[in-house]
């Protein structure tokens, strides 16, 4: 069991997470690492249907947070932060590095997005960087969404807090009965 802390604009949630590994219903391997409800939720990777890496790193809200993501033939397309997407679509990289098909540097520094109309969200800073999400991603691969942390049980969160604070403080008494 391990916890991450989700920050929306209601406020922070805790969430209880379990590494796993998911499966596409032919048996390849989409995703292993840490899980909330059956999606991505923490440290993990998530993989191409030919086996190779497509994202690791730091997941959440709309995918991937902080970390890589990969070309299908496995060489390192960008590393770096990703925005927490509000609108429709996947994260995308808003700051890092961007390198091309041939392994090579292209790009460092902040990424330029643009946003709205229909559709996805697009880099346009640096150039050539392609369409968000790659093709061949792992589509039947659910995301964690904004619902799923909405709905997270309250008496789940006060029970993560009360059992951290008998953690570090094993004298800790509730004594209001609120935890």
């Amino acid at each position: 069991m391990h916890k991450v802390i989700v920050k929306t604009d209601k406020g922070t949630k805790i969430l209880r997470t379990k590494w796993r590994k998911i499966y596409a219903d032919d048996g390849t391997l989409l995703y292993e690492g840490y899980t909330y409800h059956e999606k991505p939720c923490g440290n993990g990777t998530s993989y191409f249907h030919n086996g190779n890496k497509y994202q690791e790193g730091e997941f959440g809200i709309k995918g991937l947070l902080s970390g890589k993501e990969y070309y299908p033939d496995g060489g390192i397309k960008v590393e770096g932060k990703f925005r927490l997407n509000t609108a429709y679509g996947p994260n995308a990289p808003v700051e890092g590095a961007f390198y091309g098909l041939d392994g090579e540097l292209v790009y460092q520094g902040k990424f330029g997005i643009r946003t709205g109309g229909v559709g996805y969200p697009t880099v346009v800073t640096p150039g050539g960087y392609g369409p968000i999400p790659q093709r061949g991603r792992p589509e039947e691969l659910k995301v964690l969404m904004w619902d799923d942390v909405e709905n997270a049980s309250e008496n789940s969160i006060l029970s993560i807090i009360r059992s951290m604070l008998m953690h570090l403080c094993p004298k800790f008494k509730d004594k209001s009965g609120i935890l």
